[in-house]
């Protein structure tokens, strides 16, 4: 009965060390964006060692906003220059620095009332946004900020003039 009890818990426990899905731990290698919920060991320590905007800002609200704006401007204008229509597009999402304002990592999570877009192509968009933006804005160490976002966050007379081809299908 004991040999039977330790085959079954051998078994047992290599099946559910196969069934852990590869890329949630710690030592993962996280891609830049994610959905929030995937990778939480890291997401959890991302958030812990962080600053938040609002201390980084001296606990300036109005400023600490002004950043968050301007950042939200800026995501809209990236997307009217590529053709990816955010407008109805509205998500959770936690913004990670590094010190000299390039992001870290963007966490989001779309809302069950946001138009219906892609996770992927928003994901991918997120990734070519975070490659080339720097927030204006440095600290000594990593600092972060979560936050719900709503587009569109310009009026459609403000975007740029010019329209690249539609990069959604």
């Amino acid at each position: 009965m004991k040999g039977i009890l330790v085959i079954l818990f051998t078994v047992s426990f290599i099946l559910n060390s196969v069934a852990q899905p590869r890329g949630s731990g710690s030592g993962a290698q996280v891609p830049r964006v994610f959905l929030i919920g995937q990778y939480e060991s890291t997401y959890n320590e991302l958030a812990a060692s962080s600053a938040s905007l609002v201390s980084v800002c001296h606990n300036d609200v109005r400023e600490a906003y002004h950043f968050l704006r301007q950042m939200a401007v800026d995501i809209q204008k990236r997307a009217f220059s590529e053709g990816f229509d955010l407008n109805g597009v509205k998500c959770w999402i936690h913004i990670f620095w590094n010190p000299d304002g390039s992001i870290q990592h963007i966490a989001f999570y779309l809302k069950p009332a946001s138009r219906n877009v892609s996770r992927e192509a928003l994901s991918a968009f997120f990734s070519r946004f975070a490659k080339q933006y720097r927030l204006p804005l440095t600290h000594t160490e990593t600092f972060q900020l979560y936050t719900s976002l709503s587009f569109p966050v310009l009026k459609p007379d403000k975007q740029a003039t010019h329209r690249a081809a539609s990069t959604q299908y």
